[in-house]
């Protein structure tokens, strides 16, 4: 895919980023995941350096195709004497400014491709934060649920204990558990704090600002391609490929440079002395060359050689890293099915002890073990969300495709390659 029409792509997939808030009022954002995502391409301190950097190597390829200044030549105290302005390589034999306009053209394209890569990073970086901040917000929220209904058990067994109804054992298991829910808690609250501060990072906001998350984790996604089609786009589209592919442009065009050394130079300058105006060419070419040329030159073909092999290794590379995540998408699914299962049981029985104990048909530990068990499949619930909206988002970015488009992306690589074979 042509660079510019993937940074287009990502630029309508991702929409426009939410207004800027007035500087008098303390920012206040309600996103979903692909609100934070623009947001972040917008907002990331990373990325505005990244872009920086680019526009300086645009104007640096602008400047390469440039033809040198014409020069004026002096003497202040013969200034009305003897003048004279001349331009250098007038008639571009040796194609010296051609090549070295590619060598930074084909450098301009390293920076866009590796901005690009570095924007896949953040994106996939924004995501898999995201989906942990509203899963650690569930979590919290479940945590001082936990307490509270460990707090009703101990207050139960308490009033149990003084009736005579059961031992002082079953009071301080009670207080174990309490203090144990307690401590989750604390725990809980210092991972959300933790998350929240890398999605702010991510985002370029403020620790102080209001953040809404309005989209709910997922149990469900689509499920992905099979894996030698998305290893095939990955090694077609990524930005990474680009920018290596443009490296061996660079080592190319730089042995051009390199070979242009040995091609005569022609200035032509004109001026006058004495009141006489004069003109003359200068030529100009290398008479003995103890070695400097051509070792530059086949230092340039071993750069050459190299970007070569480093676009067959990346490709090899892109293989193993595309196969890795979409296999552990696909077993990430099965896990957070079976994790959800799992939870809604483990409640459910729960559920049922609290209510047996309320009866007086069920002793606290037996409520405290329930409910301890539901915690525990809770929390693995969480976590198998979290591993498969990552597992999701690793695999976009392995693919350099979102997962919903993966599939059109897939038919659009297949006809280019039917089109290609045609002709």
């Amino acid at each position: 895919m042509d660079l510019l029409a993937w940074l287009i792509s990502a630029v309508l997939l991702f929409g426009n980023a939410p207004p800027e808030h007035s500087p008098d009022q303390p920012l206040s954002l309600s996103l979903s995941v692909d609100d934070a995502v623009a947001y972040a391409l917008e907002h990331n301190a990373r990325l505005q350096v990244a872009a920086a950097h680019a526009r300086a190597a645009e104007e640096r390829a602008e400047a390469a195709g440039k033809r040198d200044p014409i020069r004026f030549s002096l003497n202040p105290a013969t200034i009305l004497e003897q003048a004279t302005a001349f331009i250098t390589d007038v008639l571009g034999l040796s194609n010296k400014r051609k090549h070295a306009s590619r060598v930074a053209r084909h450098e301009l394209a390293v920076v866009l491709a590796s901005n690009a890569e570095f924007e896949l990073e953040l994106i996939a970086s924004v995501k898999s934060t995201y989906w942990a901040v509203s899963l650690a917000r569930s979590d919290l929220l479940a945590l001082r649920t936990d307490v509270e209904r460990a707090g009703a058990v101990r207050a139960h067994a308490q009033r149990l204990h003084e009736a005579g109804a059961t031992d002082r054992m079953s009071v301080e298991l009670a207080e174990i558990r309490l203090s144990a829910a307690e401590a989750a808690l604390a725990e809980g609250a210092a991972r959300l704090d933790t998350a929240q501060a890398n999605l702010y990072m991510l985002l370029g906001i403020p620790l102080a600002a209001e953040l809404d998350l309005v989209d709910a984790p997922a149990l469900e996604l689509i499920q992905p391609p099979p894996s030698e089609d998305l290893v095939a786009l990955a090694q077609a589209w990524r930005p990474a490929v680009e920018r290596v592919m443009a490296l061996v442009g660079a080592a190319e065009a730089g042995v051009g440079v390199a070979r242009a050394e040995r091609l005569p130079e022609v200035s032509l300058g004109v001026g006058w002395e004495e009141s006489q105006l004069f003109g003359y060419a200068d030529v100009q070419f290398p008479l003995l060359d103890f070695g400097s040329i051509r070792h530059n030159i086949r230092a340039n073909e071993a750069d050459r050689r190299a970007a070569e092999l480093e676009l067959a290794a990346l490709r090899q590379e892109l293989g193993v890293e595309v196969l890795s995540a979409h296999n552990r998408l696909v077993s990430a699914q099965v896990v957070a099915r079976a994790a959800a299962d799992d939870a809604a049981r483990r409640e459910a029985l729960a559920e049922a002890a609290r209510a047996r104990l309320g009866a007086g048909a069920a002793a606290p530990t037996e409520v405290l073990d329930a409910q301890s068990e539901a915690s525990e499949s809770l929390r693995a619930l969480y976590e198998a969300q979290l591993s498969l909206l990552d597992a999701a988002a690793s695999l976009e970015r392995s693919v350099g495709v979102p997962l919903a488009e993966m599939e059109a992306s897939i038919a659009v690589l297949r006809a280019t390659a039917t089109e290609g074979t045609s002709e």
